[in-house]
């Protein structure tokens, strides 16, 4: 079984935008910056954390190729890691790992999601409350949905056994499983 996540398909951001969502995200209690040190962190191939600038890190999720993990605090001592990487020269993705977090943790960086894809220009957002697909799994059905391809919107689709919703809830395309 995979590992819980939330998946949210934009079209590539700018680096001012991706500083207006820095702060949405601090506005729901996400934070880029450690609480105590003010550091930020990015992740190596080992997943051992790095240490750079907030400059550099909006950098290196805004070009999103290669991918690249940045650490996100909750609280001092409750992180969640977003993958932040390019689908397309067009769509741009952030993977939010639930993994280790608690289910109210988990529910607030859906909510946080939430509200970033519906102030921003958003493709489609994804959440897998339970791990069972890979995040990756998703990319070509974001790919559709970029294309303008929205006819299964308010239908019930199955995967692998498993039945779910894409619905419009306030504007954003949602499948949530």
């Amino acid at each position: 079984m995979a590992q819980g996540f939330v998946s949210w398909y934009q079209p590539t951001p700018s680096v001012e935008s991706t500083q207006i969502q820095l702060e949405c995200l601090q506005t729901a209690g996400i934070f880029l910056e450690h609480p105590r040190s003010h550091a930020c962190f990015v992740l190596d191939n080992e997943g051992d954390m790095i240490s750079t600038s907030r400059n550099e890190a909006v950098s290196l999720m805004t070009r999103g190729s290669p991918a690249v993990d940045v650490k996100f605090w909750l609280t001092d001592s409750v992180d969640v890691i977003c993958q932040f990487r390019t689908v397309s020269k067009t769509l741009h993705v952030q993977e939010y790992s639930l993994d280790g977090l608690t289910g109210d943790e988990s529910r607030a960086v859906l909510g946080a999601a939430m509200e970033l894809a519906a102030s921003f220009k958003s493709i489609v957002l994804i959440s897998d409350m339970r791990g069972i697909f890979d995040s990756s799994d998703w990319d070509a059905l974001a790919m559709r949905w970029a294309n303008g391809d929205r006819d299964f919107v308010g239908q019930t689709l199955t995967r692998q056994g498993i039945k779910f919703e894409a619905q419009n809830i306030d504007g954003v395309d949602h499948v949530r499983i």
